[in-house]
């Protein structure tokens, strides 16, 4: 006979279980995804050479910082607050230089597609720059990644729209203290 536990101890635990992941991911992607474009659609040009550089510096740096934030939120959840203040000043410092770095990438990578034309390093440019575009909004603004817990599934599918995103409602609560 399977017991059903529903207490609020046992539902922490499944969630951390199922946040330990995410910064794990996030750090391996920030490493696997350079590997892998630079060795699959390595750049020839100076002009595709800097549209690689920006549009995997833009993606790569929000999943080291997806990967800290993850691994601070599951320290949290063990109860050590230690680091979230500290993560908190970096992310409201770092904020506009990721998005203007996002921007110069999709600036760099416009600029190799005129020069050079559909390369396959220009098209994993894009590929990343979008991607980087993804992650900002997914980590500043409103949670994208609706597609592996079912009750995002679901909130989606019955019209509820999407969410605001964890780490924007932690910014914007660290900032909202550190205005008084």
């Amino acid at each position: 006979m399977r017991e059903t536990i529903t207490t609020k101890e046992t539902r922490e635990d499944a969630l951390r279980r199922r946040l330990i992941p995410y910064w794990k991911m996030e750090a391996w992607s920030a490493v696997l995804i350079p590997a892998v474009v630079i060795w699959s659609a390595p750049p020839h040009t100076a002009a595709e050479t800097a549209a690689a550089i920006f549009s995997l510096l833009a993606v790569s740096l929000q999943l080291v910082v997806g990967a800290r934030y993850w691994f601070v939120v599951v320290e949290r959840m063990h109860g050590s607050q230690s680091s979230v203040a500290p993560l908190m000043r970096i992310l409201d410092r770092v904020q506009l230089p990721i998005l203007l770095l996002v921007g110069i990438s999709w600036i760099a990578t416009v600029h190799a597609l005129v020069i050079v034309g559909w390369s396959d390093a220009v098209v994993a440019a894009f590929i990343c720059s979008g991607l980087a575009t993804l992650e900002y909004v997914n980590y500043f603004h409103v949670q994208l990644q609706n597609f592996d817990h079912a009750a995002d599934i679901k909130r989606l599918m019955n019209g509820g729209g999407l969410r605001r995103a964890h780490m924007a409602k932690d910014l914007a609560a660290f900032r909202k203290t550190k205005q008084r």
